[in-house]
């Protein structure tokens, strides 16, 4: 594998798994706070202080998710 290959290949996984679980996240942040609005009648607010930790919590789990995957992807590579 050479150096570009694996940078291209690192940067295109970190960047698609961090904007995967930052949709994701946002996604079932909404979702609940629909759930308690209609469960519990809990009034549905979007506060930029969650949001804000919400997206960084996504963007940790994103590059944890995207180095594992590189990791195994490289562990394999070297065995060809």
């Amino acid at each position: 594998m050479n150096t570009k290959s694996w940078f291209f290949i690192f940067f295109y996984l970190f960047f698609a798994c961090n904007v995967a679980m930052i949709v994701l996240f946002l996604f079932l942040y909404v979702l609940i706070r629909g759930y308690l609005l209609l469960v519990y009648h809990i009034p549905f607010e979007l506060t930029w202080r969650d949001s804000w930790k919400y997206t960084k919590a996504a963007c940790f789990t994103g590059s944890l998710i995207a180095t594992g995957c590189w990791w195994i992807y490289y562990q394999h590579s070297k065995k060809k």
